[in-house]
């Protein structure tokens, strides 16, 4: 068995739809089983009646950053053009030293092109991901106001709750083809969160 074959049947295992497992062999992105699992737990935030958010935990070094990238930019942002996708991470000056070294391992193979300056990944399609960063909770007033189809956000335990939830009121989407809040939710994905689908 080849191991597009081996990927194919892992990824059919943890419940990922065929469109799902198309997007990522297409982009060469090759998940583990347990990321796979919380792969299949975002597509549920599609449904009418599914979750508006998704937890990934787990210890240092489990893959939880690599998953979250991958979802975001080749899954979500390549099949629906234009997307704006917001990925928050609690450090400091390296935010963007760190981003650029994880998608470059994460998207060999994808198209894109990535502004450094303003942190912004750029997919052929027009949807793209922003780096952003909080060394303290009151930088996340940074983001309020704004709009982002998904917003993915590493470390969020360390938030309080009451700035989790503002920060959360930025997802929103008006985009065709892509589940608003309210609706079918609007994704946000985290590390750690509390309606932890993929433990």
């Amino acid at each position: 068995m080849n191991e597009r074959q081996t990927f194919t049947d892992l990824a059919g295992a943890a419940g990922c739809s065929e469109e799902q497992v198309r997007n990522l062999i297409k982009a060469r992105v090759w998940l583990q089983e347990r990321q796979l699992a919380a792969s299949a737990a975002a597509r549920l935030c599609d449904l009418p009646d599914g979750p508006t958010a998704i937890g990934y935990g787990g210890a240092r070094g489990g893959g939880k950053s690599h998953w979250l990238l991958a979802q975001m930019g080749a899954d979500d942002c390549q099949r629906v053009p234009g997307l704006k996708c917001l990925l928050l991470r609690k450090v400091g000056k390296a935010n963007l030293e760190h981003f650029e070294d994880l998608r470059r391992k994460v998207f060999p193979w994808l198209p894109h092109e990535f502004s450094a300056f303003r942190g912004v990944l750029t997919f052929a399609n027009g949807s793209r991901i922003v780096a952003g960063h909080y060394q303290n909770e009151k930088d996340i007033d940074n983001y309020l106001g704004l709009e982002y189809d998904v917003i993915g956000i590493e470390e969020a335990t360390t938030l309080t709750s009451r700035k989790y939830q503002d920060i959360t009121t930025c997802c929103r989407s008006s985009k065709p083809g892509w589940p608003p809040e309210g609706g079918a939710g609007a994704e946000v994905r985290s590390e750690r969160d509390r309606p932890a689908t993929c433990e």
